[in-house]
C-alpha cells in the first residue's frame, strides 16, 4: 500500500511548507485595485533565476496605473513570487524576495505590512530548506522582520500576531502566547482576532492542556475562515474533536469524527487541504472501526488533486 504522507506526519497541515499550496492572498473584490494587480501579476511569466533580476523600477512604472502605493505594489510582488523563490537553491530565493521587500521598506519605512509579508515569506522558505546554515538564516530573518513590524507599529494588532505566528512555528510557545496576548490587547479586526485565538488554542493543544485548548477552539469565530482560508475551520474541527476525546467526552468526540469524515468524503478537496496526522491518531484511538473510511477519504483526496 502506498504510504499515507498525512497519517505518517510527513505532511503537517499547520506547517508553512504545507500552507504554501494554499493561497496567501486575501479575499479581493472584483474590480478592486488589489484584484487588478493580482491579474497583472498572473499575466507575467518570471521563472527560476529570472526573479533575481527583475527591474523593480520598470515594474513600478508598468503598474503605476493601479491606484496603490509603490510599497504595496512591491509587497504584493514579493508575495506573488514566493512559490517561484522556493524552487531556488540555498538562499537565492530569499535574496530575490528580500531585495523586493527592502525596496518597499525604503520607500515607506512605516509600512508594517511589508515587514509582516517579508517575515512570513522567510518562514515559508525556511520550512522547506534543508537543515543547516541557510535554514537557520531564514528562520532568523523571519523573526527579525516580524520584530521590525512590531517596532514600526507597536500598537497595531497584526504585527504582534505575525510575531506570535512565527514563534509558534519555531516551537517557542510561551513567547508565542505573549505575542498573541498582546495582539488581542490591541483591538484586532475580526479576522486577526480569530487567527490569534486559533493559534493560542494550537499552543494549548500542543502542550496537552486539553481543557484550555477546547475552550479556546470553541471561542474562535470560524465565520472569518472563507475562500482560501476555509481549510482552517476543518483543521479546527479536527483539533476540537481530539480535545473532546482527551477530556473524557468520548461520545461527542466520536460524533465529531463521523461528521468530519462525512465532510471529507463528500468534498475531497477539503480533505486534501485539512486532513492531518493527528486526525488519523484520533480515529485510531476513538473510532478504530472508521480507519478504513479515513484512509479511503485521504486516498480519494490525494488521488484526485495531487
Amino acid at each position: 500500500m502506498k504510504k499515507n504522507t498525512v497519517r505518517t506526519g510527513l505532511i503537517d497541515q499547520r506547517s508553512r511548507a504545507t500552507m504554501r499550496r494554499r493561497s496567501r492572498r486575501r479575499q479581493t473584490t472584483q474590480g478592486s485595485a488589489r484584484a487588478e494587480l493580482d491579474a497583472w501579476l498572473d499575466g507575467q511569466s518570471w521563472e527560476g533565476h529570472e526573479i533575481l533580476e527583475i527591474d523593480l523600477d520598470a515594474y513600478l512604472r508598468a503598474t503605476a496605473h493601479i491606484p496603490q502605493r509603490p510599497s504595496e505594489r512591491l509587497r504584493q510582488l514579493g508575495v506573488h513570487l514566493e512559490a517561484e523563490a522556493s524552487a531556488l537553491a540555498g538562499l537565492s530565493g530569499w535574496e530575490a524576495l528580500e531585495r523586493i521587500f527592502k525596496l518597499a521598506s525604503r520607500l515607506d519605512p512605516d509600512d508594517h505590512e511589508v515587514h509582516i509579508s517579508a517575515g512570513l515569506s522567510a518562514l515559508a522558505l525556511a520550512e522547506i530548506a534543508p537543515e543547516g546554515a541557510a535554514q537557520d538564516q531564514l528562520f532568523a530573518a523571519s523573526e527579525r522582520r516580524a520584530h521590525d513590524a512590531v517596532t514600526a507599529a507597536p500598537d497595531h494588532a497584526r504585527p504582534h500576531f505575525a510575531l506570535g505566528y512565527i514563534l509558534y512555528f519555531r516551537g517557542r510557545h510561551e513567547e508565542c502566547l505573549r505575542s498573541l496576548a498582546r495582539c488581542l490587547e490591541c483591538g484586532p479586526d475580526k479576522a486577526t482576532r480569530a487567527q490569534a485565538s486559533l493559534y493560542r488554542a494550537h499552543v494549548f493543544h500542543d502542550q496537552a492542556r486539553w481543557s484550555e485548548a477546547l475552550a479556546s477552539y470553541e471561542a474562535v469565530d470560524r465565520s472569518v475562515f472563507v475562500g482560501g482560508q476555509a481549510w482552517r475551520s476543518d483543521v479546527l474541527a479536527e483539533q476540537r474533536a481530539e480535545c473532546l476525546f482527551r477530556v473524557g467526552r468520548g461520545e461527542e468526540a466520536r460524533g465529531e469524527v463521523v461528521r468530519i469524515l462525512e465532510r471529507y468524503e463528500s468534498e475531497p478537496h477539503v480533505a486534501f487541504a485539512a486532513m492531518s496526522s493527528s486526525f488519523f491518531a484520533l480515529v485510531e484511538q476513538a473510532s478504530p472501526e472508521l480507519m478504513e473510511r479515513a484512509e479511503a477519504a485521504w486516498a480519494s483526496a490525494a488521488g484526485g488533486l495531487v
